[in-house]
Parts: structure tokens; sequence; C-alpha cells
């Protein structure tokens, strides 16, 4: 039993590196193929060890290939700002101490929020179309322009909408890999393509107690999106853009959505066991395969801890290989060939109408970045739908 356990742990981690690593691929794709069966506690061990594996290597993408996932949209700035001041490394460190922080937090106050998140649930989800109302208005004015965020935000709002009434198999991977990944990739706007060399020793300029500060930030956030339905870690992260332009306001940015998304694992796993509710396909598979005890949630817990700290030891290892060879990711052929991979996937899962709205996001979050709109406008792609729901069953 622990043999197998202990395997199924190092095996979730592998698989999760390279699914994190690859543009396009998600744990979702890994469970789909899972069988399930009455009990099987080491596939769900597997499950979610690749679940936090690829979370913490999708940041090692997001950073050298340009292309995040839904969950890192925002730390691609800051990212690529350390990458052009040749300290790539030290964004790479940033993810792992964020993410150890933010798993320690969680295990030692696992118990109380498993018992309070279903009471808080219950209340806020009769206001939560009130609440996404209240985000979209505040992407908005935050932008320099209200007319341009005004826009972009209403037509990633309708392609959205039509998106997710196409009944697709995976309407995700198109419209957010088009609007924060393939964009990003043909977008020749101020864009120096010469990634320098790196440095192979950095250091983080942030003190302990700032990330501490910026972690906890990101893990309230994401207490508040695990009991309002249908928040996004990107939405949701729009709190980490608060931090003043300071030398380390990057290095902040980039540990308060770190936590966010590895809380929001976490917190999908209590919500599954508190509320019956997962906030992923993962975890909703993790549900059908173990019973929903107390005991299982603290062994997946504890599991997953070990799988965070291995994986936040690979991907530092993995950074400092991959920063010698930099110079892969500076020429166009590489650019290439993830926008024909992503292409290739939106097309095996989705067919023509998914190589299709990858094609129109593409071209609004490109417009996006030239006419200097924040990015986190397209998130209207999430907001509007959302909030046409709720207000379709009131």
């Amino acid at each position: 039993m622990l043999l197998n356990l202990i395997i199924a742990l190092f095996l979730g981690i592998i698989v999760g590196a390279v699914v994190g690593f690859l543009p396009g691929l998600h744990p979702n794709t890994v469970a789909a193929v899972i069988i399930a069966s009455d009990y099987n506690i080491e596939n769900s061990v597997f499950l979610f060890a690749c679940l936090i594996s690829s979370n913490v290597f999708e940041f090692l993408s997001t950073c050298y290939l340009g292309v995040p996932e839904e969950g890192e949209s925002l730390t691609r700035m800051p990212l690529h700002n350390l990458l052009m001041d040749k300290r790539g490394l030290a964004g790479m460190k940033i993810v792992a101490y964020s993410s150890i922080i933010t798993y320690c937090v969680f295990l030692i106050f696992g118990a109380l929020l498993h018992q309070e998140i279903s009471l808080i649930y219950s209340f806020v989800k009769n206001y939560a179309w009130t609440i996404m109302a209240g985000i979209a208005l505040h992407l908005i004015i935050k932008d320099k322009s209200i007319r341009l965020a005004a826009l972009f935000f209403t037509l990633s709002g309708i392609l959205g909408v039509i998106t997710f009434n196409l009944n697709l198999k995976d309407p995700f991977l198109p419209l957010l890999t088009g609007f924060f990944g393939i964009s990003s990739l043909i977008d020749l706007k101020n864009e120096n393509n010469n990634i320098p060399k790196q440095m192979n020793k950095v250091v983080v300029e942030s003190s302990f107690s700032e990330l501490l500060k910026a972690s906890i930030i990101g893990i309230i956030s994401s207490i508040i999106m695990a009991i309002v339905p249908s928040m996004s870690p990107s939405q949701v992260g729009l709190v980490s853009e608060e931090f003043k332009k300071t030398k380390t306001s990057d290095e902040l940015k980039i540990a308060s959505m770190t936590s966010i998304n590895i809380a929001d694992n976490i917190l999908s796993l209590i919500a599954l066991t508190a509320i019956n509710k997962a906030r992923s396909g993962v975890i909703e598979k993790i549900g059908g395969l173990i019973e929903l005890s107390f005991n299982n949630y603290y062994l997946l817990l504890i599991t997953g801890f070990f799988a965070c700290t291995a994986s936040c030891f690979l991907l530092i290892k993995t950074a400092k290989r991959v920063s010698k060879h930099v110079y892969i990711f500076n020429n166009k052929l590489t650019k290439l060939s993830v926008i024909i991979f992503v292409a290739s996937l939106c097309l095996y899962f989705n067919g023509l109408p998914g190589l299709l709205i990858l094609f129109t996001a593409s071209i609004i979050g490109y417009y996006c970045i030239r006419l200097n709109v924040r990015r986190s406008q397209l998130l209207g792609c999430l907001v509007v739908p959302t909030i046409i729901f709720y207000l379709s069953i009131i």
C-alpha cells in the first residue's frame, strides 16, 4: 500500500512537470484517461500530485515560452521583466518559495477552513452575480482608457458566451490560450526577441516578510475565489496588481499569483469534501475515485505537500538548465512550433469551431496588447458568461 502510494506520488510529479511545461496541455487531459473505480486512492494521489506539479511548472512555461495558462496570465509581464533583466531564475525561486509557504499555511489551517467554508459558501452564493459585476466594473475603471477597456471586455465577453454555448469538449483551451498565449507570441510591438544570457546565481531582492505578506494576500484572495462561484485565479489575481511600483513589485506580483494558484488547488479539494463541489476537472475526477472522507482529505493534503516540495526543487533545477540554453527560446521557429502545437490540440479536442475560437481570441488579444489595454479586460470571457448564468437562474 505504502509503496504504491509512493510510486503514484512520484509518477504524478513527473507527469505534472511535463504537462505543466508544454503549452495547451492540462491535468484534466490526464484525468480523462483514468477509468473510475469504486475505491482507488493511488490514482487519486497520482492525480493530485500531477495537478500540483503542473501548476508549479506552468510558471516555467510562462517565463521562457511566454505562453501562460489562464491562472498565470497576470504573471507573464513580471516574469518577462525579470527574464529581460537576466534574472529569470529569480522568478522561479519566488514561485518555489511562495508555493511552499502557501502549502504550509494550509497544512496548519486546513482543518479550520474545512469546517467553515461550507457556512460561508451558503451565504455568499446568493450574491455571486453582484460580486462578479463589481469585478467587471473594477476591471474597466482601472484601465487608462475606459472606452477601450470596455470595448475589449465586451468583445471577450461576447466570444466567451459564444464559446460556452458551442458544447466544445474543452472550451477553455482555445479561448484562454488565444487570449493570453498565442496573442503574446504573435505580438511584436516593443518586444525584445533577444533574451539576454541569464545569470546563474541570482538573489531574490524581496525579503522573506515581503514574500510572506504577498503570499498571504494571495491566500486570502483564493479563499474569496473559493466561496464565490465561478471566479478564476486571474480574476481574483487582480489584487496582486495593487502593489506599488517599486524595485521588488514584480517579485511580489509573482509571489501573490503563485499563492493564488496553489491555494486554488487545495481549496478545490476542501470544497469537494466540505460542500461536494469541485472547482476543477481533476478534483471532480478524484471525487469519483475515492470516498469523500476527512481521512482521505488529509492524506491527499499531505501527499500534495510532498509533491509541491519536490516540484519546487525540480523547478529550480530545471530553470538553471534552461537558463544556460535560453537562446533556444529566442528564435521564431520555437514560437511557430508552439503555435502549431497548440492549434493542433485545439483541432483535436474541439474540431474546426475550436480552431476558429482560437484564431478569433488570438486576434482580439493581439490588438489588446497593441493598444496598450490591460489584458485583464480579456477576462470578460469568463465574467460575462458567469453573470448571464446567474441572472438566468434568479
